[in-house]
């Protein structure tokens, strides 16, 4: 039978304390664990995904912030860069902004709240359509036009690629954003406090560090691309010696540049002969005709005055200082920036780079304001030491006469020298030539070193009819009684301007100015000075009579000589100043061709035919031709003759070489012929 519901028995159940007994001797046994959930591990997945956007739309907010810091702080230090460069993008910018702010507000409130999934898809493609793509697009335009516009200029252009990076981190913010909405709408979580949002997880720390590791590192690419580095080289550098006083048909070296290496023009330095590349400064030694010192850079050099087209020794390409000591090139560095380089004519350091930065993007080199004196450098406004580019000081505003209209007045205002030279310690801060006073100039002076000290100087003689004044190695003509010539300039005719002949004086700028005590050098009866952009000395005009002759004055000597005087003698500086040069022989027969250097009276004083030009071993086309007429440098230790010709190529097979281009396309090379050598010794580089 069995037991009733109430009674107990022990062969039935053990007692309580059995069981404890019983279980405490036992071990327990193992519990599997739960088969593997297709939900949990979704789940899981779905948190890690979660949280990994988190962390890139963290990253992408905070590289948009900082790369736009970054962007506007070059747009500020480089007004007018930026808008000159994305004019073509701005009014799509400003279409586009609108509709993408719009529609992303709507996207954000509609999954909000939950909507339809069919509403869901077409929400999700536009904000797609009109905000994702546009944002991956922009980053695309606005890197391309970095690309553009930097090889444009051949250095990093600014704020565009700054502005390239925050695009990239707002197009990767907008995306992982889109993807966080579209997860938390499928997979919805429990509410967490605002606290614990805000925390990040370290899926989501290592997602944003990753990201921001990779915007830092791209602050390097414009360096990498664009390297805005100068290539500054000291090779065999020469002791000075002194400019040949005498020329002959002695051709030391031939120097070749051609067209891949173009040529702006050859000018003297202190040291050696310099040529002005399209890409910097190189400086030849007067020995071989090698390379001394060069110093290049990616960027091209630009023109920094106003050049009328026949100042090939240039003049507008680079100011020096008057004692030839100081070279200053520019280079276009965009349309609102110019790059101002000094170097070191003796031995082509670098001394300073000075960015000028100007308001204007219709504006061009040739509206510079720029001169240069023996210790400074003023550009517009700022006067820069040439010794470290460091600002000095800054000029104060001159007022000059107003011109009612464009005859009232043939120059008012800023009218550059030969190589943008004032005095050795004088700046000319402005020139005032009346049109009713044909010859007549003023001069308004400052010294360099105290540019509120201003001067105005009247009876300054300009080079002809609407020419500026000339100033040669600090010095520039002026009437020898200002009161007495003004009053018969108003009187005299525009016709007989040009033959009138006056007294006139040799002046020395810094005399002018106060800045140094300098005599003054009567020149006697003549028109009005010649302007020659590579002479160092200051020729003045004769009258129309039969009997009268130029003459030149030498501020090295302080002597005044006649043109004719100095023809016969045949030596000195203002002899050679004074030389032309012209292809001789037919222009038809190649073989033929060479030059004459001439003098004032027509006579040929050297003749240098092809064969002692190009020598035996020179390698020529048959048919290469001379271009120009040439021009000479008289530098320390050779006299260069600079000219142009046709440049050459081999054949296919290399069994031969012709010649092809007429120069106006570009197809021409630059010869520079070193004539008179006067051997200079090495020397050791300087400290």
């Amino acid at each position: 039978m069995c037991p009733s519901h109430g009674s107990t028995s022990h062969d039935a159940a053990p007692s309580s304390g059995a069981r404890s007994a019983d279980y405490g001797t036992r071990p327990a046994p193992e519990v599997p664990p739960p088969p593997p959930s297709s939900m949990r591990e979704a789940a899981t997945e779905t948190r890690s995904t979660f949280e990994v956007l988190c962390g890139l739309r963290a990253g992408g907010a905070i590289t948009a912030v900082v790369a736009g810091a970054r962007a506007m702080s070059q747009a500020s230090r480089n007004p007018g860069m930026l808008e000159a460069a994305a004019d073509v993008l701005i009014l799509g910018l400003a279409l586009l902004m609108p509709v993408a702010i719009l529609v992303w507000v709507c996207y954000t409130r509609l999954v909000g709240v939950r909507p339809r999934h069919h509403r869901t898809r077409v929400v999700t493609l536009l904000v797609l359509l009109l905000v994702i793509v546009p944002a991956f697009t922009m980053t695309v335009l606005l890197g391309r036009l970095w690309l553009q516009q930097s090889g444009e200029i051949g250095m990093n252009y600014p704020t565009l690629f700054p502005l390239t990076i925050t695009a990239a981190g707002l197009a990767l913010t907008v995306t992982a954003d889109v993807l966080l909405r579209l997860t938390r709408q499928r997979h919805p979580a429990a509410p967490r406090p605002l606290q614990r949002r805000l925390r990040p997880t370290p899926t989501a720390l290592a997602a944003a560090v990753l990201t921001l590791v990779i915007a830092a590192s791209t602050v390097i690419v414009p360096y990498l691309s664009f390297p805005d580095r100068a290539r500054s080289v000291w090779l065999t550098a020469v002791r000075p010696v002194t400019v040949p006083d005498t020329i002959d048909d002695d051709v030391a070296w031939q120097r070749v540049f051609d067209e891949t290496e173009p040529v702006r023009g050859v000018v003297a330095g202190a040291f050696t002969p310099m040529v002005i590349t399209d890409h910097g400064v190189l400086g030849l030694d007067p020995n071989s005709g090698y390379t001394d010192w060069i110093q290049t850079r990616a960027a091209s050099t630009i023109a920094i005055g106003d050049c009328d087209g026949d100042q090939r020794e240039a003049s507008c390409y680079a100011a020096l200082s008057p004692n030839r000591a100081h070279l200053v090139v520019a280079y276009g560095a965009g349309p609102t920036r110019t790059l101002l380089v000094g170097i070191d004519t003796a031995t082509g350091r670098i001394a300073f780079e000075h960015m000028h930065h100007h308001s204007n993007p219709d504006w061009s080199g040739t509206e510079n304001h720029l001169q240069i004196t023996d210790h400074v450098l003023m550009v517009d406004d700022d006067v820069l030491s040439l010794t470290d580019g460091s600002l000095l000081t800054t000029v104060p505003e001159t007022r000059l006469p107003v011109c009612e209209d464009d005859w009232g007045c043939a120059i008012s205002g800023w009218e550059p020298a030969s190589f943008f030279q004032g005095g050795h310690s004088t700046l000319i801060l402005g020139t005032y030539c009346p049109s009713d006073r044909e010859g007549w100039c003023e001069l308004t002076l400052a010294p360099d070193d105290d540019p509120t000290a201003i001067t105005t100087v009247d009876g300054i003689v300009p080079a002809g009819r609407h020419g500026g004044p000339v100033v040669v190695d600090g010095w520039t003509v002026r009437y020898h009684a200002p009161d007495t010539v003004y009053q018969k300039l108003a009187d005299q005719s525009q016709d007989t301007a040009e033959t009138t002949v006056h007294p006139l004086d040799a002046v020395n700028l810094d005399a002018l100015s106060g800045a140094t005590p300098t005599s003054v050098v009567p020149l006697g009866d003549f028109t009005a000075p010649v302007q020659n952009h590579a002479a160092r000395t200051l020729r003045v005009q004769a009258g129309s009579s039969a009997d009268s002759t130029d003459a030149v004055f030498d501020p090295a000597t302080g002597q005044v000589s006649a043109v004719q005087a100095l023809t016969e003698r045949a030596s000195g500086r203002g002899y050679l100043d004074i030389l032309t040069t012209r292809r001789s022989g037919s222009t038809s027969s190649p073989d033929d061709v060479g030059f004459d250097i001439v003098a004032p009276d027509g006579a040929t004083a050297v003749h240098l035919d092809r064969d002692a030009i190009e020598g035996h071993t020179a390698v020529s086309a048959a048919d290469q031709r001379y271009l120009d007429d040439g021009y000479l440098v008289p530098a320390p230790g050779i006299i260069a003759l600079a000219c142009s010709r046709s440049a050459t190529a081999e054949d296919p097979d290399g069994s031969a070489r012709v010649s092809f281009g007429s120069g106006s396309s570009g197809n021409s090379e630059t010869v520079v012929i070193g004539l008179s050598n006067r051997p200079a010794a090495p020397m050791g580089r300087p400290a």
